[in-house]
């Protein structure tokens, strides 16, 4: 949802959300993240930059030697923290 990002598919841009998305991914203490990303919640809700209409089913294959692998909902695959038994 940040403007000119690479996954921003809409071509969302809003300002007021990118701020509190630089300020969210800025503070490491969870009270302060809770507290940016509820504003942010609130701009996205009322904006409703996208509808989801569908989800794609994600399928990866990987070798049961992997350890560390974890899904991710945006369909990255991460490969820090990973490795083979």
């Amino acid at each position: 949802m940040r403007s000119k990002a690479p996954q921003n598919d809409g071509g969302y841009s809003n300002p007021e959300a990118d701020k509190l998305m630089e300020e969210g991914r800025a503070t490491a203490n969870v009270d302060e993240r809770k507290a940016i990303y509820a504003k942010l919640t609130k701009i996205l809700l009322d904006d409703l930059p996208i509808i989801y209409i569908y989800h794609r089913t994600l399928l990866i294959a990987h070798t049961k030697k992997l350890e560390g692998y974890r899904q991710m909902p945006d369909g990255l695959v991460r490969v820090v923290g990973l490795k083979f038994k």
